[in-house]
């Protein structure tokens, strides 16, 4: 589940403001919010679809991150890259799984746009069914 970390000291690019703490104790409190403080002006209640990529940089157990990914409706694509939808922004969805992630690895989250074209080949079938339904 993504949820609050019990420290966010340590992690990766996340501000230590303390409107992002008060964001963490919303977003990760009791789970996936309802809907982003944050989204650009005219998407706020809309849903976001994000590619979520990463590296293990060390043989590891990545099984954490996969669950959370996946009890949060995500489905993958290829085997370190995700996707999913959500109302959050950018930020919101790499902060939340920073916490699964090692110190070392790298992660990447970007924004699809549901307008544009893609395509797939020999990606896994679920993660392309995904996408036939979320971007047609």
């Amino acid at each position: 589940m993504l949820k609050k970390p019990h420290s966010i000291e340590g992690l990766a690019d996340v501000s230590t403001s303390i409107g992002i703490a008060k964001d963490w104790e919303r977003a990760f409190g009791s789970g996936l919010p309802a809907r982003s403080q944050n989204r650009p002006p005219g998407q706020e209640g809309d849903l976001a679809i994000f590619c979520v990529s990463y590296d293990c940089h060390k043989v590891r157990d990545d099984q954490a991150f996969r669950t959370a990914l996946e009890e949060a409706g995500g489905v993958r694509l290829l085997d370190s890259l995700w996707l999913i939808s959500l109302d959050w922004t950018a930020v919101e969805l790499r902060d939340a799984v920073m916490v699964h992630l090692d110190s070392d690895e790298s992660l990447v989250v970007l924004e699809l746009d549901p307008s544009k074209s893609w395509a797939t080949a020999r990606a896994r079938e679920e993660g392309t069914e995904w996408l036939r339904q979320n971007i047609p």
